[in-house]
This record gives structure tokens, C-alpha cells and sequence, in this order.
């Protein structure tokens, strides 16, 4: 067994070389995942930023091309087109507490709309699921020229499982949203980004939607954890490494 030895004061220290590697390895592991923590912190306050600067901004009227999706997050903008009402996408399985504070299942309905600068999805906000799954709900829409006024929203995927559909009925019962596979099913390209129609608007469905953005401390707390259970490890390791030498 390879060991490194070395005396300090009235201590001796006596290290396994082998053990001393994978304590190393592990708390460089652990140190990564601390400082990636702070990294999530940091854009957590960036994001929560960009939200405030964005809400006191006036509504942009879009006439022309639309910019880069990124540079309108959580903007309210004004938009003239027309639903294609023959397809519409329900997002399954999204949560909504009545006024008792029950939880309650549906769908979010998302219909394209048809524009100048291209299609947009318009998230017209949550309907009921109903008492049988197999029949969904109704959610025709007028489809005449119409200006539209909605919040720019940039939902992440995420991680999900299977496909994100599983027949081809309209409207189409989705579990996710990705604009390249739902382009496909309309058959036309979809500005990448979804507009949540505001509130009260003609069209719209329940909605209470707001940018909740979650605050950097979650992730500061994370990185405090893996800190300390670096320490924690370093210590022990010393300790347990070392020997009183008896006089």
C-alpha cells in the first residue's frame, strides 16, 4: 500500500496516496458543483433583471419583422394577424387552484397565429379538463383579422420523456412545446418564442400568468451544501490521517 507520511508538531500524518486521489477527485467534483450553483444564482438575478426592465417598458407594436426572440422576453407587444383555428395545440396536464384553493387539471390552449413577420404561437390561457379525457374541450376561435396584444415568453423544454404527441387529431394534445416539431405539424416555420395573450383580451381563456421567476437563493443555499460537504470531507480525511506521536 503506496502512503506518504510526514510529521507536524506532535502529530504524524499518514496518507494512502490511492485514497487521497478519490478524496481529491470527489471535492473537485463537489467545488464544480458549487461554483456552477453560483453561476445559476448570478443568471437567476440577471433574469430577475431583465423581468423588472422589461414590465415598465411601453407595448411594442410590431408592423415589420419580428427581432430576435431574446430581445423581447417578457415584453408586451401589439400584433396584427389571424388564428388558424383548424389547428390548435392543448398543452396537457398544467395545474390551476380554483378559488378554494383546490387544484385543478387542464390545459393550456395554443393556437397559431398568422402574421406579416410569420406564424406565432399565442398561449390563450387554461381550460378545464372535464370529466372525460377523451373528449377535449372546445376551443374554436374566430378567425378574422385581429390586433393581439400578449406577453413575449421563452418557455424551456426542459427534460420529458416520450413523443410530443401521440395522434393526429385536431386540436392536437401535446406534452411539451418545441417550435421545430410543432413547425412540422402546422407545416410552416414558428417564431420560436410564445406570446400568453393578456388578460381580458377577446380570445382569451383563464389566466393569472405573470413572470415568476425564481429568486437566486435556492441556488445559493445548493452551493453552501456542497461547499460545506467539501470542507466536511477534507476535515475528516485529516483527521483521520493523523496520529499523536506519544513522548
Amino acid at each position: 500500500m503506496l502512503t506518504l507520511s510526514f510529521r507536524l508538531s506532535k502529530l504524524r500524518f499518514e496518507f494512502n496516496i490511492g485514497f487521497a486521489v478519490l478524496v481529491l477527485a470527489v471535492c473537485a467534483v463537489m467545488l464544480r458543483a458549487g461554483y456552477w450553483q453560483l453561476d445559476r444564482a448570478a443568471e437567476k438575478i440577471r433574469m430577475q433583471q431583465q423581468i423588472e426592465e422589461a414590465q415598465i417598458q411601453p407595448v411594442l407594436h410590431i408592423f415589420g419583422d419580428l427581432p430576435a426572440p431574446e430581445s423581447l422576453r417578457y415584453r408586451q407587444i401589439r400584433i396584427t394577424g389571424y388564428y388558424r383555428n383548424e389547428h390548435q395545440f392543448l398543452l396537457d396536464n398544467k395545474v390551476r387552484s380554483d378559488s378554494a384553493g383546490a387544484a385543478r387539471v387542464g390545459y393550456h390552449v395554443i393556437t397559431p397565429f398568422v402574421t406579416d413577420a410569420g406564424t406565432l404561437l399565442v398561449d390563450r390561457g387554461w381550460v378545464a379538463l372535464g370529466m372525460d379525457r377523451n373528449r377535449l374541450p372546445e376551443v374554436a376561435v374566430d378567425t378574422g383579422e385581429r390586433n393581439i396584444t400578449g406577453t413575449v415568453t421563452l418557455p424551456e423544454r426542459g427534460f420529458h420523456l416520450g413523443a410530443i404527441d401521440s395522434d393526429w387529431n385536431w386540436p392536437r394534445l401535446i406534452q411539451f412545446v418545441d417550435y421545430e416539431l410543432l413547425g412540422h405539424r402546422l407545416d410552416s416555420r414558428i417564431y420560436p418564442a410564445t406570446i400568453v395573450l393578456a388578460a381580458g383580451s377577446e380570445d382569451a381563456y383563464e389566466y393569472d400568468w405573470r413572470p415568476t421567476q425564481a429568486g437566486p437563493q435556492k441556488h445559493y443555499s445548493y452551493a453552501t451544501q456542497w461547499f460545506l460537504m467539501c470542507g466536511a470531507m477534507v476535515v475528516l480525511f485529516i483527521w483521520f490521517s493523523a496520529r499523536r506521536i506519544e513522548t
